[in-house]
């Protein structure tokens, strides 16, 4: 853990997770982190010591939806919302100025009565539609019939997966390296230095076990580390050339993420001492929509509540046991205030 300190405006806090990257699963992943640090009666996150799981990547993220789900996550939960972009570039800045000034949300940020936020709800309403399959580091295992039946053609600078009729290994997301049908993508191209040597991606980067310890395979900065050289065995296994004090990964493919996480998750903040609380309704699915009950007795709300819509700033009327959110689609999020009358 990294204790951190910022004397200029006395803030004090302390990382919860390793090092966030500009994508949906690494801050969702990394949120997942400060879970422990809050718990229901006595959180450790709290004023003068918060709990920090890196820093934002609102402005570097895919685009708008998931950039404001990001900025709401870290809201909810009284995250520093520490800015991870170059301030004077005005396209960037023009781009996300209206989830940065949004002062309702950073109203939620700042409130505290008695708790930072916490995980009310995580849960997969349906079964996970898979239509590829996710890379994962592990240790390697021969009896994991996952882990081989992988080949680099050096003509093609394609890696192979013959597991499953023949996939191939796409890097569309880099923090999240997958196998699906090979086709003329040039997320699928890599270039292979030989044996025990690096693989790169077209944009530079080297194919890397997250933290030498998996199990993520990701695409990062080319460093030389033992967890970035790879070999393609004559069994068929794809391993990182790491031994001794860093253990040895083999690649293995698997139908469900290696990210934390439910399909949905269900976050809450108290911001007055009659009772008003801050939700936040995240979709971790990034293919299907979803429309959510909220029951107000997860809110610990037992009269009628008003519901007011933070990241629209407009009042959606008020309701009695339960409230329905519209349809919310994949990597997206809802921002509510629930109001006791």
């Amino acid at each position: 853990m990294i204790f951190q300190l910022k004397i200029g405006v006395h803030l004090i806090f302390f990382r919860t997770s390793g090092d966030i990257s500009p994508s949906w699963n690494s801050w969702f992943n990394n949120l997942q982190t400060v879970i422990k640090f809050l718990d229901y009666n006595n959180p450790l996150s709290r004023p003068g010591c918060w709990a920090y799981p890196d820093m934002l990547e609102v402005g570097n993220i895919a685009n708008y939806n998931e950039g404001r789900a990001h900025f709401g996550a870290w809201v909810i939960v009284s995250a520093p919302l520490i800015l991870g972009f170059d301030l004077t570039n005005s396209t960037k800045m023009d781009s996300v100025w209206n989830i940065i000034t949004n002062t309702e949300a950073l109203a939620v940020s700042q409130t505290w009565v008695g708790h930072p936020g916490m995980l009310l709800q995580s849960w997969s309403p349906s079964p996970p539609v898979n239509t590829t399959l996710y890379l994962w580091a592990l240790d390697c295992n021969a009896n994991d019939q996952t882990q081989v039946k992988y080949t680099y053609d050096p003509q093609t600078h394609l890696i192979t997966y013959s597991g499953q009729g023949g996939l191939c290994i796409d890097y569309k997301d880099p923090s999240e390296l997958t196998a699906t049908k090979c086709g003329s993508s040039s997320t699928q191209n890599f270039t292979y230095s030989g044996a025990g040597g690096t693989l790169k991606a077209n944009n530079g980067q080297c194919v890397d076990v997250n933290n030498f310890q998996g199990p993520v395979m990701e695409l990062w900065g080319c460093n030389g580390g033992c967890n970035q050289n790879w070999a393609f065995n004559s069994d068929g296994t794809w391993s990182d050339t790491c031994s001794g004090g860093q253990p040895k990964k083999c690649v293995s493919a698997k139908t469900n993420s290696p990210f934390s996480g439910n399909q949905l998750q269900l976050w809450g903040k108290p911001v007055s001492k009659a009772g008003a609380m801050a939700v936040l309704l995240l979709n971790n699915d990034a293919s299907q929509a979803f429309t959510v009950d909220i029951q107000f007795s997860l809110l610990n709300i037992t009269t009628s509540a008003t519901v007011r819509d933070i990241w629209n700033r407009r009042d959606l009327g008020t309701f009695q046991k339960t409230f329905t959110t519209d349809s919310v689609a994949g990597h997206d999020s809802r921002f509510y205030l629930f109001t006791p009358v």
